[in-house]
């Protein structure tokens, strides 16, 4: 089964954004992937608007992790890390790996 974009809830097939999130109680931290669509129509929202939908996304795929790409840390500094490494294109692929996102295929 193909992991869903929190947002929209459709199968992600290409990557738009990564983000460092932690709940709105404070007890889960990770690191959720969106879709290349949701990216892309975010960035043509009001912060406002955009913060009213992609909240409920967030605490979605931190309540569940299996069906979404999102990755649960112990504190939200681990996971601001792994989101700063995907960044470097060094170390990219491996930090996709050690997030479980990418396929062996």
């Amino acid at each position: 089964m193909s992991k869903l974009c929190p947002r929209c809830r459709l199968p992600l097939a290409v990557l738009g954004r990564v983000i460092a999130v932690t709940s709105d109680d404070g007890n889960l931290s990770g690191v959720i992937g969106i879709c290349r669509r949701c990216a892309n129509e975010e960035q043509r929202l009001p912060h406002a608007v955009h913060m009213r939908r992609m909240q409920p996304a967030l605490e979605r795929a931190l309540a569940d992790p299996a069906h979404f790409y999102c990755t649960i840390y112990a504190d939200i500094n681990a996971a601001v890390l792994a989101v700063s490494l995907l960044a470097l294109p060094d170390f990219t692929t491996r930090t996709l790996a050690a997030l479980g996102w990418l396929s062996g295929d």
